[in-house]
């Protein structure tokens, strides 16, 4: 989903995701490919043609050293806020785990 045609200083591999209907939070479990991740950044989802889906705040960045039994320094983990229940909805059905998203200030 990532637009692979420019470059991208701030990238996030995904590979677990956890959703929180209720609060209207997801958590995302991954990777931090390439740049940095800090509180009140947002992910940006787009498909490979560059049409962004939508772009969500990072409300809180873990810090993790292991997923599903792996160990790595970058893994990270992203609570994300989405606006409403469509948002939700979406992120949801994107099936967005195993996709490199774009961190964007």
């Amino acid at each position: 989903m990532a637009n692979k045609n420019k470059e991208i200083l701030n990238t996030y591999k995904i590979r677990v995701v956890y959703g929180f209907k209720e609060k209207l939070k997801i958590v995302l479990l991954g990777e931090l490919e390439s740049g940095k991740v800090d509180d009140g950044m947002s992910i940006k989802v787009t498909f490979d043609s560059g049409l962004e889906i939508g772009k969500w705040k990072i409300i809180e960045v873990l810090h993790t050293s292991f997923i599903n039994q792996n160990e790595n320094p970058n893994f990270k983990g992203l609570i994300i806020k989405c606006k409403n229940l469509a948002d939700f909805e979406l992120l949801k059905t994107l099936r967005v785990y195993d996709e490199v998203i774009e961190l964007v200030h």
